[in-house]
């Protein structure tokens, strides 16, 4: 298996931090994410992330982001459209009963402010599966 970084850009829309328990935290705040620019054209970068050409959204910032969890070592089979195929376990829904258990769990978070991130950051820290 291809070892992780601790940190990582996606798409110019967001980053990922795997931790040490192999954790991911997943955080999106570009067109089409669950937070400040889910309005935005899908498919356009902030133009601090592309090459200066015209984008809807004009910087890198937010004040709300869409989070997914998942774990780097764990595999699960899945079925789309009757393929079958693997992908890693998601346990976004996990931390939603334990952190926030008057939500709704989902596979992704939407509209997070920046003092619910830090309690998703400190349960992934801390997850012991």
């Amino acid at each position: 298996m291809k070892e992780n970084k601790s940190f990582r850009i996606c798409w110019g829309q967001g980053f990922h931090v795997t931790f040490p328990n192999h954790v991911v935290l997943s955080t999106q705040f570009g067109a089409g994410n669950y937070g400040d620019h889910y309005d935005a054209a899908i498919g356009r970068f902030p133009k601090c992330c592309s090459d200066g050409g015209y984008s809807i959204i004009d910087d890198c910032q937010a004040d709300k982001v869409e989070i997914g969890i998942w774990l780097d070592d764990v595999k699960v089979e899945v079925e789309f459209f009757g393929k079958k195929s693997e992908q890693n376990k998601w346990i976004t829904k996990e931390m939603y009963k334990e952190v926030f258990p008057a939500e709704e769990p989902d596979d992704v978070m939407g509209y997070v402010e920046i003092d619910n991130w830090l309690k998703v950051f400190n349960w992934c820290q801390n997850y012991k599966g």
